[in-house]
């Protein structure tokens, strides 16, 4: 019974109805792959790399702790060096500070055609999307001014000079030392 019916379809099929058939369902076919590659892909705020990898935090505040957090520990370090005393630093930047977030990439290949697709690696915390931030980057300094009480001595300025230098990784044109008043 089953090879009954097996046999009927492949002689319908054979038949000019069933080779219609076929052809005019591959042009269908053809013609649905065609115009899907035309259609806008689905995008989803958060998680679509088409948007920058690194997006930067304006908020001034951010900033400012950044520096007073900078500002503290430079007078904490600098006040302990032999003859300096004490001192008062300030620290300016440019820009602001730069996340880097974590990113899950496919990559597939299609008729000669590679297409990589990258997005946002997402956790969820308290009823909250969150993206993993891989990296954080700091904004570049522009300067500091350091004015302490042995500000006045050539020997302790280029202590100073020298300390700031290799801790924020800056040239020493960048650096003003002064004596405290």
């Amino acid at each position: 019974m089953q090879k009954e019916q097996i046999e009927k379809i492949k002689q319908w099929l054979q038949s000019d109805k069933g080779v219609k058939l076929i052809i005019i369902l591959g042009i269908l076919g053809m013609g649905f792959i065609l115009i899907s590659s035309f259609l806008p892909k689905k995008e989803n705020n958060v998680s679509n790399s088409n948007e920058k990898s690194l997006s930067t935090i304006s908020d001034d505040e951010d900033i400012a702790k950044y520096c007073d957090n900078l500002n503290n520990k430079l007078e904490k370090i600098l006040s302990s060096i032999d003859g300096v005393g004490e001192c008062q630093v300030c620290v300016t930047t440019n820009g602001t500070s730069q996340y880097s977030y974590a990113k899950n990439k496919d990559e597939s290949t299609w008729n000669e055609k590679q297409e990589v697709e990258q997005k946002y690696v997402i956790v969820k915390k308290e009823n909250n999307e969150i993206p993993i931030i891989e990296s954080i980057y700091n904004p570049e300094i522009n300067g500091v001014v350091i004015v302490c009480e042995g500000g006045n001595s050539n020997v302790v300025k280029e202590k100073v000079y020298k300390a700031v230098a290799a801790l924020l990784n800056i040239k020493t044109d960048k650096i003003y030392v002064a004596k405290l008043k």
